[in-house]
């Protein structure tokens, strides 16, 4: 029950619940009583809410440990779930500055998004890719990623994506030295 209410907590849109300190306590405490809990969706997403609240308090280590976790305590059912648990766990890799690890979070997370047909979250793990290429001066697989992605994009009219990436890829230009390209994507 105390699970129950702690999920359901979490998700509240009120301003004091939304505190990443607030909810990581609740949330510590909830995982106390997770062996009364029978289903794996409730146990992982415990374990996901709290590896959440970790990253927003920038508190990493700790957001990868329960990630890992949360992929552990959910079971084959619940794919959707451990796909968002590789997907934010490259995320937090990556703001480790982990460049393997991170890389093959977000493929495995890919993989899964793959499987269950949602292409939209295919699209957010490429640019999470690419935003990682990017970060370690592998500019050339970052501009693969995000020209694919913005061909996508084009497709589907989503003008607002498609700005990012063109504008993301501007930057690395810029950091390449090459501003005519970079003047190229950010008047496109």
């Amino acid at each position: 029950l105390m699970s129950d209410l702690a999920i359901r907590l979490t998700n509240s849109p009120t301003p004091s619940v939304q505190m990443p300190e607030l909810r990581k306590n609740v949330l510590k405490r909830a995982i106390t009583h997770e062996e009364k809990v029978s289903k794996s969706e409730d146990r992982g997403n415990l374990h996901l809410k709290l590896a959440g609240a970790y990253f927003s308090l920038e508190q990493f280590d700790s957001a990868i440990v329960e990630y890992s976790e949360a992929i552990q305590k959910f079971s084959d059912e619940d794919s959707i779930f451990i796909a968002d648990s590789y997907f934010f766990r490259g995320q937090a890799r990556d703001y480790k500055g982990n460049l393997l690890e991170g890389m093959q979070d977000f493929q495995t997370a890919r993989d899964i998004y793959l499987a269950l047909d949602d292409n939209e979250y295919v699209n957010y793990v490429d640019g999470g890719m690419a935003i990682l290429f990017s970060k370690f001066a592998i500019y050339n697989e970052a501009e693969k990623i995000r020209n694919s992605l913005i061909g996508t994009y084009q497709e589907a009219g989503d003008s607002f994506s498609e700005a990012i990436q063109l504008y993301n890829q501007s930057e690395d230009f810029g950091k390449q030295g090459n501003y005519k390209n970079q003047l190229v994507y950010l008047l496109k």
